[in-house]
C-alpha cells in the first residue's frame, strides 16, 4: 500500500481475442461452419472456441480446437486437438447425439481482452430446450513455448427431464477430450492430425492407469474402450490425459476436483472411451477417438437412463493443458499451479 496513487504496470499487449466466423467444404456437405472467438499470443493463434456450428457434421458448440505451434492462421492444418465441455447425451438415429454441442442460438459476449489474459462466455441451450451450458473460457498469457493452458469454469443444468436413447453408453457427459485425423488423396489441407495411441487416466485408487486407443477405427458406430461396465472413476487429483510417449504430445484435462459437481450418491467423474470413423468417403476419411466425462452412476427409471430436471449440479472447473513430455510426471507440475 502507497500513500499516493500507484501508476498502473505498462505490460505489453500479448493477448487478444475476436468474435469471428470460419467456414471450408472439403467435399460438398463436408462442411466446417461455426462461430468462434479466436485467440492469439504475439500474432499466433492458439486457441478457438466454438460459440455454435458444425464441424463435420459434429456440433461444436463449447467445443475447444488448440492449434499446432506457431499458428499464424486459424485454418483446418493447423487444427492439433480439441476439448468439448458441452454437455450431451444419446439419441436414436443418424445424429447419435444431442445436447449442448447441437446448440443453435447461443448468447455470448467478451468478458475481458486485457494485455495478458482473456476470458470469453459462452451460454448455449439444446435444439430441444432441455438442457443448458453456461461457460466462461479464460487463457493467460504464456512465455512457455510447449504450455498453453485454458482454463474453463462451466455450469450444466438440466431443464427437464431427459430419457436418454440409442446408445446408451453417452448417458450425460460433462466435458469431453479428443484426438482426431483426417487423410485425403485430393486435398492437401485435410491430411492433418493423429489419433494419440494411450490414455492415461488418475484413478480413484489412487493409481495411473493406461489404455490403448486403436488408431484405426473402421466403423461409424462408436467402438467403447471404456465403458459403464468398466466402471472407470476419476480418483482425487482428477486428471486424464491422451497421449504419445514416442513423440512426448500430450493434452490432458486437470478438474478441480472430482467431487462436489452433483448432490447425493450420483456425485463423481466417471470415465469413458471410444474411437469411430466420422467421415468414409471417396478422397477423404476422417477417424476420431474420445475420452468422454459423464457423471457417476447412471440413473435408470425401468430400462431407460434419466437425466432429471431435479437433479442439482454445481459449477465444473477444469483446465486443457497441451504439453510436451515423454513422462506424465510433469502433469502433476501443472496440476499443483491450476489448483492454486
Amino acid at each position: 500500500y502507497d500513500s499516493s496513487e500507484t501508476p498502473p504496470a505498462n505490460y505489453p499487449d500479448h493477448v487478444s481475442v475476436e468474435d469471428t466466423h470460419y467456414f471450408y467444404e472439403p467435399i460438398s456437405g463436408q462442411k466446417m461452419d461455426f462461430d468462434y472467438y479466436k485467440i492469439t499470443q504475439d500474432g499466433y493463434v492458439i486457441y478457438g472456441v466454438c460459440q455454435k456450428g458444425v464441424l463435420l457434421g459434429e456440433g461444436v458448440s463449447h467445443t475447444i480446437i488448440k492449434l499446432k505451434p506457431n499458428s499464424t492462421e486459424f485454418e483446418s492444418k493447423n487444427a492439433d486437438q480439441f476439448a468439448s465441455f458441452a454437455m450431451s447425451y444419446a439419441v436414436d438415429g443418424p445424429l447419435q447425439y444431442t445436447g449442448t454441442p447441437r446448440a443453435e442460438t447461443v448468447s455470448k459476449n467478451i468478458l475481458v481482452d486485457g494485455n495478458l489474459m482473456v476470458r470469453v462466455r459462452i451460454e448455449s441451450v439444446s435444439p430441444e430446450n432441455d438442457m443448458k451450458t453456461n461457460g466462461v473460457y479464460t487463457y493467460y498469457y504464456s512465455p512457455s513455448p510447449s504450455v498453453k493452458r485454458i482454463v474453463a469454469h462451466v455450469n450444466h443444468e438440466i431443464l427437464k427431464d431427459i430419457k436418454v436413447k440409442g446408445d446408451e453408453e453417452r448417458d450425460g457427459t460433462y466435458a469431453g477430450l479428443s484426438t482426431f485425423k483426417s487423410r485425403s488423396a485430393t486435398i492437401d489441407d485435410m491430411n492433418v492430425g493423429n489419433i494419440l495411441p494411450y490414455l492415461h487416466i488418475y484413478g480413484e485408487d489412487d493409481s495411473i492407469k493406461e489404455y490403448t486407443i486403436p488408431t484405426n477405427p473402421e466403423s461409424h458406430q462408436p467402438e467403447w474402450i471404456l465403458s459403464t461396465a468398466d466402471d472407470i472413476d476419476l480418483g482425487s487429483k482428477a486428471w486424464l490425459c491422451i497421449d504419445d510417449p514416442s513423440t512426448g504430445k500430450t493434452h490432458a484435462l486437470v478438474f478441480q476436483s472430482n467431487t462436489g459437481l452433483l448432490e447425493g450418491e450420483e456425485d463423481g467423474i466417471q470415465v469413458k472411451a471410444s474411437v469411430k470413423q466420422v467421415v468414409k468417403l471417396p478422397g477423404l476419411e476422417a477417424d476420431t477417438g474420445t475420452s468422454m466425462q459423464p457423471r457417476t452412476p447412471m440413473k435408470k427409471m425401468g430400462n431407460m437412463i434419466l437425466l432429471s430436471q431435479k437433479e442439482q449440479m454445481f459449477p465444473l472447473a477444469l483446465s486443457l493443458q497441451p504439453l510436451k513430455t515423454k513422462v506424465i510426471k510433469p502433469l502433476t507440475k501443472n496440476l499443483r499451479c491450476f489448483r492454486v
